[in-house]
């Protein structure tokens, strides 16, 4: 980063082109990589691949990813709150999450403790 004083001068009140006075490095600059772009897709879980996830979506949120609950305790497509959410390793709040990483962290989930967190849907999850 670097600091460029620059004298400013007016002439009859008309002001005229700023004149540079000096420059100075404040910070160096360094080299590093930033990626930009799309995540890749989650990997699977072993257990709870081939589970109806668009079923328990679809009668846990209407299979709307940003759904929250009019309490605003649970949101997301899997309803989850957010102590759950962080221990599977989500960042945020759920619902502001993409739908895959929900899945991804639902299947997580499900590894743990079955259909149990879902108890009106989870019997969706047939194969």
């Amino acid at each position: 980063m670097r600091r460029v004083t620059y004298s400013l001068r007016s002439v009859n009140g008309v002001r005229q082109r700023p004149r540079q006075m000096g420059s100075e490095v404040v910070r160096a600059p360094r080299t590093q990589l930033v990626k930009v772009g799309t995540r890749p897709h989650p990997p699977t879980v072993r257990g709870a691949d081939g589970l109806d996830w668009q079923g328990l979506a679809q009668c846990e949120s209407g299979g709307r990813p940003d759904a929250e609950d009019p309490s605003g305790t649970y949101g997301g497509l899997y309803q989850f709150d957010q102590d759950t959410w962080h221990s599977l390793g989500g960042d945020g709040r759920p619902q502001d999450a993409p739908a895959e990483e929900q899945t991804y962290r639902a299947k997580k989930l499900y590894v743990q403790r079955g259909a149990a967190p879902w108890p009106q849907c989870g019997d969706r999850l047939r194969p």
